[in-house]
């Protein structure tokens, strides 16, 4: 289950439709780069253009024998994540439903538009991307976490480890 502090100050805005992005609050470039360091440095994680989301976004795939058939767990094919272009700096992913939940219910996401339409898994989500500039009590570190952690990935991948990060990582 994800650890998530609740979202403290205003929601970032985002968009109602195609492209679902994040449209204010964007992370500055030295916070994304650490985000897509962090992200695509995971183990078994495979970093390529992804195949759903906007030019620019690159998405988190695993690989063939990792992915475990799990036809909910991904967006399209191995993609189970994409970062947004460095102008919008969140995140779509899919998680474990009860990881949806405290993500929706903390304040730090929002179900994708297909989702609502039934195109989409109902796990595929819209993680925020904090500022990390210090406002609404959120700082730099925050800001910089990938969404990923190692029990929801492995939760929703199927059940073999597929990261090892220790602890919990929540969209922050």
């Amino acid at each position: 289950m994800l650890k998530l502090p609740q979202h403290s100050g205003e929601k970032p805005k985002t968009s109602p439709d195609q492209p679902h992005d994040q449209l204010d609050q964007n992370p500055p470039a030295e916070i994304y780069a650490k985000l897509k360091e962090q992200a695509f440095a995971l183990p078994q994680v495979e970093r390529r253009p992804s195949e759903l989301s906007v030019p620019g976004a690159e998405a988190l795939w695993l690989s063939e024998e990792n992915a475990h058939h799990r036809q909910a767990a991904f967006m399209f094919g191995g993609e189970f994540a994409h970062i947004h272009p460095p102008y919008d700096g969140s995140m779509h992913m899919t998680l474990p439903e009860e990881d949806v939940r405290k993500l929706l219910d903390k304040g730090w996401g929002e179900v994708h538009p297909n989702v609502i339409r039934g195109q989409s898994p109902r796990q595929t989500v819209l993680c925020l991307r904090p500022a990390g500039r210090g406002g609404a009590g959120r700082d730099r570190a925050e800001a910089s976490r990938p969404p990923i952690s190692s029990p929801s990935t492995n939760r929703i991948a199927g059940g073999k480890p597929v990261f090892s990060w220790k602890g919990e990582r929540g969209c922050l």
